[in-house]
């Protein structure tokens, strides 16, 4: 039997129908996408709050050009999602690290404040080791005298630490420490201000200054203390702790003014 020419296959006319309902989809679209998924970076790094911003500045691009197109691009809702993902991590990521670095100094404080109230109860054993890697800081208990028998390079260092040897220029710390322990419960401490705050390298520093408020002739008087504290990941547990680095009497605040984060 022969076949007709009406029998066959009209194999162009699928193929016609298939190019013609073909719709390439934006790389705008797609990239407003892939930028919007990174946007929840911005949280975790303030460097990286760019991302959300380029997210916004791809989407509504994509947006504009699908709607040019006469719909022959594809991508809307690709690019509606990324849009939504990087305005809401936009306006969410400078709110989170405001709150972020506001924790930060009232951790810091807590840590700087028991560190003052160490020293006004006699207890410089125990505010030394505040001054040490968490990763090597003693339990701040009975033992603790124990330890520092045990290791006399320990010892030796709370000795000088409290002031006990010939003060070297600029080593103000000792000249402090005693001063403190010397005043007692008698100096009132107050928090002035937070004059640095900073990230580097995974670890945060914050500089506080402090007033330390004493009688002496029936008058008071107040100087001020600055105290650098850094936020370090403790080893075998991964949990974050505080270290006083440095800390400096005598000081003088760059502002005089109400107090920051008071409460």
């Amino acid at each position: 039997m022969l076949e007709t020419e009406n029998d066959r296959p009209l194999l162009h006319e699928a193929g016609d129908a298939e190019v013609a309902q073909y719709r390439p989809v934006s790389k705008l679209a797609v990239a407003g996408l892939i930028v919007g998924l990174l946007a929840p970076l911005a949280v975790i790094e303030p460097v990286l709050y760019f991302i959300p911003l380029l997210g916004v500045l791809l989407g509504a691009m994509a947006l504009g050009r699908i709607a040019r197109s006469g719909q022959t691009l594809l991508g809307r809702k690709a690019a509606l999602v990324g849009l939504v993902l990087s305005v809401g991590l936009a306006a969410a990521a400078p709110g989170h690290w405001l709150t972020y670095r506001w924790l930060l100094r009232r951790e810091a404080r807590q840590f700087a404040e028991a560190w003052f109230d160490l020293l006004g109860q006699g207890q410089p054993q125990k505010a030394f080791q505040l001054t040490r890697s968490p990763d090597y800081r003693q339990p701040l208990d009975d033992s603790l005298w124990d330890y520092y028998k045990e290791n006399p390079q320990q010892h030796q260092a709370l000795w000088n630490y409290v002031g006990n040897h010939e003060r070297r220029p600029g080593d103000d710390a000792p000249q402090l420490v005693r001063t403190l322990l010397a005043l007692g419960p008698a100096a009132e401490v107050r928090y002035f201000t937070t004059q640095g705050q900073g990230r580097v390298g995974g670890t945060d520093t914050v500089y506080q200054v402090y007033a330390v408020t004493y009688q002496e002739g029936g008058q008071p008087k107040t100087f001020f203390v600055g105290m650098e504290l850094r936020r370090v990941l403790v080893k075998p547990t991964g949990r974050a702790s505080w270290q006083i680095t440095r800390a400096d009497g005598g000081v003088r605040p760059l502002a005089y003014g109400p107090e920051e984060d008071a409460g």
